[in-house]
């Protein structure tokens, strides 16, 4: 079906069905971010029955649904079958998690083999275009509302907003619709790999300077995050773009010399490029205390008019800066508390040897964990531990080969095809591996139920299905 050049109306009609429900799907978990209670509702009831006729068109593929789709496929019925194990017959606890896996792995993850050959390309660069649109809005709404130390507020929804507030006070991060600061600095850098990605697939000189536009909102943006790992990401993703350019160009040098000048460059451009977010930081200030004359008056009528508003305008406890800052090397020892979580998992399988085999439940997976630590978490920051904890053995080793896949896929890609190595293809690559790289300290890839892990699936469903396709091409 992919194959063909001709479509019957019939056809026709499923795709525009198929986009109909991806767009659906993408609004409702979007909505999540304003009214999660509401978002929700409508997920269950208007949103849901669509995703699995969607799943169910499934069955009228004219080929055989390819391995990583069937092995994505698995993931949440595998969790619905343990939600049902562990007492949760109804989803009444589930359905979040169940809808958020259903959607990033029956619809986001197969969408772009299910589309014909020759629009893939197309859909991805549109759907690149979208999500950088919203980034870049969002990334500039955040560094204003910082500078001016006042919370952008969404009308209509007073109650999330866009800036620093009491939400994430200790210490001092920016807030974007109450989403966790290393979760919203995730989001970021994914999108800045999209933007390498669509500068060298487009090669437009007009589309440039909108791009580093985008870029260097989302650098300041991850800035104000204070997000560790998502500045070594943006730190690594940049040095290995530039690299990979230098690499393409001919050059006399013998490959020793080249690859020294590569190593140097790669170090220069990752270091000068971390260390650029304290100066972002510095400079952020600087403008911020400039205009705290003009703000304050506004911050306190905003404060004496809306004192219902959970949420009151806050700067940094640190009068110098608008954020607090954090050294790369503070609680490096534990990855800021991390490793204690990581262990935690021993004693909790042993309290319940069965989460081995068929996982827990939400509301309980984490007491032991809280009780050995002595403090309050919500995941296991890491997301194949957390899929072990969560859906057992079986849940883990869907999300580990689908793990290899991502990572053969992307290898092919960059080193092991006959035919001449497509740019685009390997920063293509970036954007999924980026995250991966991120979950190894956080629960996002695979694991996230939210809008997060949906983007996730969409792009290293486009990877392995370019390899796919590449490798037919190469025969």
């Amino acid at each position: 079906m992919n194959d063909l050049s001709y479509y019957s109306t019939a056809q026709k009609r499923l795709m525009f069905f198929r986009y109909f429900v991806f767009i659906l799907c993408y609004l409702g978990l979007a909505y999540t971010w304003f009214s999660i209670h509401e978002a929700y509702e409508i997920l269950r009831y208007a949103v849901a029955p669509f995703a699995f006729a969607f799943a169910g068109t499934f069955l009228f593929q004219e080929k055989p649904l390819p391995t990583y789709i069937k092995l994505a496929i698995a993931f949440p019925l595998w969790y619905f079958i343990t939600r049902i194990v562990n007492g949760d017959y109804s989803l009444a606890q589930s359905f979040q998690n169940f809808i958020g896996y259903f959607i990033a792995y029956c619809i986001s993850f197969p969408f772009v083999y299910l589309l014909p050959m020759k629009k893939r390309r197309n859909c991805l660069i549109a759907f690149s275009m979208v999500y950088l649109i919203l980034l870049a809005i969002m990334s500039w709404i955040s560094v204003f509302a910082c500078i001016r130390q006042e919370p952008f507020t969404i009308p209509h929804f007073t109650n999330y907003i866009i800036g620093l507030n009491e939400f994430y006070i200790n210490p001092t991060r920016l807030n974007v619709m109450n989403q966790h600061p290393n979760f919203v600095g995730a989001f970021l850098v994914m999108g800045f790999g999209v933007t390498m990605y669509i500068e060298v697939t487009l090669k437009k000189k007009w589309i440039i300077a909108p791009l580093v536009l985008i870029q260097l909102g989302i650098y300041l943006a991850v800035a104000l995050t204070v997000s560790r790992t998502s500045m070594i990401e943006i730190a690594l993703l940049m040095a290995v773009g530039v690299v990979i350019l230098f690499l393409r160009k001919p050059s006399r040098l013998s490959r020793v010399s080249k690859s020294a000048i590569t190593i140097a460059l790669a170090s220069c451009i990752a270091f000068v490029a971390y260390i650029g977010f304290d100066a972002s930081i510095a400079l952020m200030s600087s403008i911020s205390e400039k205009l705290q004359p003009q703000t304050s008056t506004v911050i306190q009528s905003n404060i004496t008019t809306n004192l219902e508003l959970p949420f009151l305008n806050h700067a940094s406890a640190n009068t110098d800066s608008i954020v607090d800052k954090r050294e790369i090397s503070e609680h490096i020892g534990t990855l800021t508390g991390r490793t204690d979580i990581f262990l935690s998992a021993i004693p909790a399988i042993r309290a319940n040897p069965k989460a081995l085999f068929v996982g827990t439940l939400e509301d309980g997976m984490m007491k032991v964990t809280e009780q050995v630590i002595g403090r309050a978490a919500t995941h296991y920051h890491n997301s194949w531990l957390h899929t072990l904890m969560l859906t057992g053995m079986p849940g883990l080793a869907v999300i580990i080969v689908l793990t290899f896949f991502i990572l053969r896929a992307t290898f092919t890609l960059c080193f092991k095809i006959k035919i001449p190595i497509n740019i685009s293809d390997i920063f293509l690559c970036l954007i999924p591996i980026a995250l991966l790289f991120h979950s190894l300290f956080e629960s996002f890839a695979f694991i996230n139920y939210t809008l997060l892990n949906m983007v996730f699936s969409f792009y290293a469903g486009a990877v392995l299905q370019r390899a796919k396709d590449v490798k037919i091409s190469s025969l």
